[in-house]
């Protein structure tokens, strides 16, 4: 989401909110020291799919697939598909001062988001310039 705010004429402040195409999602990070049959589960992972449609797809067991993504959890630091998501979408999308978009360029972050996005690592607060820019809340 791209956030572009101007001053209005009344001393209050005018923010837009666009829509932009979300980027693809991301292969698995050559830098993850994951093994070949780690990547190999964590890849379909990435692009949402479920450990039985993984399961079909590579022609493994179930448990083959539980336990490399097991071994990929504890490698990363993570405890959850959720946490894995957030960590490839903070590694890969995210900078200090909001998501990279399609071109690469940053664009604004909406404020107002949980605390449990923060704690996450998905959320960010936004510097106090670019708050004080952006005039009183609405």
């Amino acid at each position: 989401m791209r956030i572009e705010a101007a001053n209005s004429r009344d001393d209050g402040a005018a923010v837009v909110l666009t829509a932009i195409r979300p980027p693809a999602p991301s292969d698995v990070p050559l830098a993850w020291p994951l093994t070949s049959g780690e990547r190999e589960v964590v890849g379909p992972l990435l692009h949402g799919l479920s450990n039985a449609q993984i399961t079909a797809r590579l022609h493994r067991s179930e448990n083959t697939v539980q336990t490399h993504l097991r071994h990929a959890y504890a490698k990363l630091g993570v405890n959850s598909r959720t946490h894995l998501l957030a960590r490839l979408f903070q590694e890969t999308y995210w900078t200090s001062g909001g998501v990279v978009g399609d071109a690469g360029n940053v664009e604004g972050h909406a404020s107002g988001r949980s605390e449990h996005d923060r704690s996450v690592g998905l959320i960010r607060s936004p510097p106090a310039r670019t708050a004080a820019r952006l005039g009183p809340a609405l």
